[in-house]
């Protein structure tokens, strides 16, 4: 909807190759391919200020599904191996983001896994920010178990 298709809107599909499909509307054949990342490039950049911690996915949508889109070839037979236009790009662009789609989240391990997932991303992004500085100006030499003046330390003769 925010890519800015009027409501209701032509149904779309994805077609072509799997690993490259195109966003396609049905009756009209009118490719939005290109449309929807120029507007995932935009919708990304601002979402990337937004600090993240998790993101839900539509399944099945031929824009937003993570994972098993159905892909229609030139004989008009699917294969459901796609990923979503604006999915795709948003997992290429925040490749540590936990990620899920909206129909595993009703399986309860999934959803506890996924909700474990986020807790983790986020107490990682915290540490993270609270020892950049103090980590990016240490030698690394300070970070081995040995003394630095090297006293104490055996070393075999060959």
């Amino acid at each position: 909807m925010e890519y800015g298709l009027p409501v209701p809107r032509e149904a779309m599909r994805l077609f072509g190759d799997p690993e490259n499909p195109r966003l396609v509307t049905i009756r009209t054949r009118i490719d939005h391919t290109d449309g929807m990342l120029a507007w995932a490039d935009k919708r990304l950049e601002a979402l990337a200020a937004e600090d993240l911690c998790g993101f839900i996915f539509k399944s099945r949508s031929p824009s937003s599904g993570m994972a098993a889109v159905k892909v229609y070839g030139e004989d008009g037979m699917a294969v459901e191996k796609g990923v979503g236009i604006f999915a795709g790009a948003f997992m290429k662009r925040f490749p540590l983001l936990p990620v899920e789609e909206d129909g595993r989240l009703n399986d309860p391990l999934l959803r506890e896994n996924f909700i474990e997932r986020i807790f983790v991303f986020r107490r990682w992004r915290e540490l993270e920010k609270r020892d950049r500085d103090r980590l990016a100006v240490r030698p690394l030499k300070h970070f081995g178990p040995f003394p630095r003046s090297g006293k104490g330390r055996s070393h075999a003769k060959a």
